[in-house]
């Protein structure tokens, strides 16, 4: 995640989820940079859940904006 100014957003809990969008297979948190990792994952189809996202930040669909 990232806001405008392209800093990355710590903190933001992370959920992977099966294909079918309700079996969790495992949760993180972004670091200091915002980034996240779930390593060793089988090829396959998941869904990725974002929540605790500070006040103030909103999803945009990527390439959008002034950039």
């Amino acid at each position: 995640m990232q806001d405008a100014t392209e800093n990355g957003v710590p903190g933001v809990t992370v959920t992977l989820y099966a294909s079918d969008g309700s079996t969790v297979l495992n949760t993180t948190v972004t670091n200091l940079s915002g980034n996240y990792l779930f390593d060793n994952l089988a090829a396959g189809t998941y869904i990725v859940g974002f929540s605790n996202i500070p006040a103030g930040y909103a999803f945009t669909p990527a390439d959008r904006g002034w950039q």
